[in-house]
């Protein structure tokens, strides 16, 4: 029951809100009193500072997987898939300028805090199943509804 709540309060503060910032944001090491970009994460557990503007933008989303099951890690998850420009702003991110954590965003809601090591190598970026299947789907339908190009047919390592 509390899974429905949760759930119902998130589409009408969506629709309420309107149109929230998506992309890939940097993690920001601050005292969170003094953050000016403050994010819980969406299950309510942890907050987190982020950068103000997302560093991999919407644009830079080429698509996003269907919501599917990872026999060996027994998770369900969704991948997003990044642009060349997108894979390379992250291989920066991790590998210049040293980030170690990036923060996923949909819709203004913090969805994923996630560590880099290694993750430019693919071009794609998992969120895993540590939500119920109304939230996952959630995710999934908002990043649909907004990413650039979509219908087109992108086949991705994993």
């Amino acid at each position: 029951m509390r899974g429905i709540i949760f759930f119902v309060l998130l589409l009408v503060s969506e629709i309420a809100s309107g149109q929230k910032a998506t992309g890939i944001f940097l993690t920001v090491d601050t005292d969170l009193s003094n953050c000016k970009n403050k994010y819980v994460l969406l299950n309510g557990l942890t907050e987190h500072c982020l950068s103000n503007e997302p560093a991999i933008k919407l644009e830079e989303f080429a698509g996003v997987s269907e919501i599917y099951y990872h026999p060996t890690e027994k998770k369900r998850l969704l991948d997003i898939h990044l642009t060349p420009k997108g894979s390379k702003l992250l291989k920066t991110i991790t590998t210049t300028l040293g980030y170690k954590e990036i923060a996923i965003v949909v819709n203004g809601k913090l969805v994923s805090v996630i560590g880099v090591d290694g993750a430019y190598r693919t071009r794609s970026i998992s969120i895993w199943d540590q939500y119920d299947t109304k939230t996952l789907e959630w995710i999934h339908k908002s990043l649909i509804k907004h990413i650039p190009r979509p219908g087109e047919d992108l086949k991705f390592e994993r």
